[in-house]
């Protein structure tokens, strides 16, 4: 099971059948858009062009080896070692790199719990808002790449070392997306990618002025729904009646707080409709 932590004012999710798959530039990590770059190819790169360049200077005439030439082969040799610099700026790579997964990945987070309190307090506005628990197994999470690939929900690693990108290893996705400090191991999240984002879809912009594109999210992927503990009868009515408008068959809970422990007590609600 996968859960999604959300706060009341989002009950169109469930109202709506549709969740966004945000832009990386929203994410809330600092670091999600500064990958540690390591580019293995580039001092075999250099090596060669420098090659090039001294053996067709080797091969020039001595008598052609004037001052004149000489200042070309210097500016030619500066302008190159200046060109490399801005090529294999890491800094620059690694905006580029972002601006490319920016542009073409949206990502769904989640987390393999409902139990975290840091969770429900950041995400469910304190416990106002609900939780809805994803079948992990579902079509929803394993759809085709353009390259025929089925996806699935990755793991995001956690680590107080960051970990080097390297351009010859495989999934350079799940390698730049999938790390993050252990500050935030508490999620114990899981990433859903979507590719190709079509900004004709947008619904509008979002504070970072970014699009916001909306999924169908098909019902049969919904496995719970647990209703927060400090959530009020009119947040309560509206996701009830979400469920019942579409016909969800998923299991219902009300959390609550635990008195003697620091957790989170779920107590199963009837899924029936009340009577009018």
């Amino acid at each position: 099971m996968l859960y999604k932590y959300l706060p009341p004012s989002r009950v169109d999710v469930i109202n709506d059948l549709k969740i966004r798959f945000s832009p990386l530039k929203s994410l809330n990590d600092p670091y999600e858009s500064l990958p540690l770059l390591s580019i293995k190819e580039e001092n075999i790169i250099k090596e060669e062009s420098f090659t090039e360049l001294n053996s067709f200077w080797a091969s020039v005439a001595d008598e052609e080896k004037n001052q004149e030439n000489i200042e070309i082969y210097d500016k030619t040799t500066n302008d190159l070692i200046e060109h490399f610099e801005t090529i294999f700026n890491k800094l620059n790579l690694a905006e580029s790199l972002m601006e490319y997964f920016g542009d073409n990945y949206g990502v769904l987070s989640l987390s393999r719990t409902y139990r975290s309190l840091l969770m429900w307090s950041h995400y469910t506005d304190s416990g106002k808002g609900y939780v809805i628990g994803f079948n992990k197994s579902h079509h929803f999470f394993h759809a085709l790449t353009l390259e025929g690939k089925i996806t699935q929900p990755e793991a995001v690693l956690y680590s107080d070392t960051r970990q080097i990108i390297s351009s010859d290893k495989s999934n350079l996705l799940k390698q730049v997306l999938c790390q993050k400090s252990l500050d935030w191991a508490y999620e114990q999240e899981e990433r859903v990618f979507r590719a190709s984002m079509d900004s004709k879809s947008s619904i509008g912009k979002d504070e970072f002025n970014l699009d916001i594109i909306l999924h169908d999210i098909p019902k049969g992927s919904i496995s719970e729904i647990i209703i927060g503990y400090q959530a009020n009868e009119r947040t309560q009515k509206k996701i009830l009646d979400a469920i019942h408008k579409h016909k969800i068959k998923c299991d219902i809970y009300k959390a609550s707080l635990s008195i003697h422990e620091y957790r989170i007590e779920l107590t199963k609600i009837s899924n029936k409709k009340p009577a009018r």
